[in-house]
């Protein structure tokens, strides 16, 4: 903060025990677990951006789970209407965002298996999610 920057000798770091590897990702650890604060989901998928991306799954109209990468996302503290982690809502047109435990997270930019990744908008207007979801 404003150039107050100490330098400190990574020899003085040894207290922290011997550095390791970054543990592997599969795709199974790439699954946003819902039932987080909005801020740790919103950092896990900014985390994995843009590879190996974190991953969502919706319904389609068929009832058929879809899942989608996840690169780009918002946070929004406060209450919902929903309180189940996980519950997703959409107007079908402009956004797409999923309850976690201190609000929601929108999905701003994602990618359906098979295409390009796209923003949330030109997504919801050529995937129709089940009547029941929608607001």
């Amino acid at each position: 903060a404003g150039g107050t920057v100490q330098p400190v000798s990574q020899a003085d770091l040894s207290g922290y025990g011997e550095p390791t590897p970054a543990p592997k990702i599969f795709k199974e650890t790439c699954v946003i677990n819902w039932a987080q604060p909005g801020k740790k989901v919103y950092d896990f998928i900014r985390g994995l951006a843009p590879y190996p991306a974190a991953r969502a799954t919706v319904e389609n109209q068929k009832g058929e789970a879809v899942e989608l990468k996840v690169y780009a996302s918002r946070f929004l503290p406060g209450a919902t209407g929903d309180k189940t982690p996980g519950a997703w809502h959409s107007d079908g047109k402009t956004f797409l965002r999923f309850t976690v435990a201190d609000g929601e997270v929108e999905l701003l930019s994602i990618q359906q298996p098979g295409k390009k990744r796209m923003d949330i908008g030109d997504f919801l207007r050529g995937f129709t999610l089940p009547p029941a979801k929608k607001d």
